[in-house]
């Protein structure tokens, strides 16, 4: 055997590598692109814990991952049509940011005065409330992104019908729950009770950035989901 029949081999292993990342590649990308095209997200409006079950030092790490987010390149690339509004909830809800792009509404944002004090309960159907109606009237594909460690504790009923309205109305409500402490299965509870789409879970407010880039990245480049009833 010479020594260029003996190179073959190797010669032959090394070009087929390339093909089988290749093939590998593909495959990856199969299981995350839809066999239909991603909608893009006309109407997001993020709903943001606020309540007193987040301490100061969480909730500032909450507000600037929303901040950090909103401007990094990718998002805004993938909400570059996207009109996005900040809304805060505790026992009441606060529209913080108006409609801007993703960049215009992480500076508003990172501008914004809070004011110091006792935070009220979880009020997640008055987040919910306040998010429909910056939605009223509005057309395309609107998403709802609510974050939050806790369950409703002041009108479940106020909670159940603001959801059943999103529902009705084409209303995506997708979340975002940190464990944390909490004792019972909070995934659950706002896939029951909360969204009628996905639900992203972390275990600690240090994962948020992380997750919210995530999700943000999941609802805009894959394609629309049936909404749970």
């Amino acid at each position: 055997m010479t020594a260029g029949t003996a190179d073959r081999p190797a010669s032959h292993a090394h070009r087929r590598a390339p093909r089988r990342w290749l093939l590998m590649l593909c495959g990856a990308l199969a299981l995350f692109c839809p066999s239909t095209p991603a909608l893009a997200v006309d109407w997001l409006v993020l709903v943001v814990d606020r309540s007193n079950s987040i301490d100061a030092d969480e909730l500032r790490l909450q507000r600037q991952a929303y901040v950090d987010v909103l401007n990094d390149s990718h998002i805004v690339r993938a909400l570059k049509d996207t009109s996005v509004a900040i809304i805060e909830f505790d026992s009441t809800a606060t529209v913080i940011v108006p409609w801007s792009s993703a960049r215009g509404a992480a500076a508003q944002y990172a501008a914004a005065m809070f004011a110091p004090g006792t935070r009220g309960g979880t009020g997640i159907g008055h987040g919910l409330g306040a998010a429909l109606s910056l939605l009223h009237a509005k057309q395309g594909r609107r998403v709802i992104d609510v974050s939050g460690d806790g369950r409703e504790n002041r009108d479940s009923v106020l909670l159940e019908r603001r959801r059943a309205t999103a529902t009705a109305s084409g209303i995506e409500i997708n979340g975002l729950v940190i464990r944390g402490r909490t004792q019972y299965d909070l995934k659950r509870y706002y896939k029951q009770k909360v969204v009628n789409g996905f639900v992203v879970e972390i275990d600690d407010v240090a994962d948020f950035h992380a997750a919210l880039k995530r999700k943000i990245l999941q609802e805009t480049l894959v394609s629309q989901r049936p909404m749970a009833d």
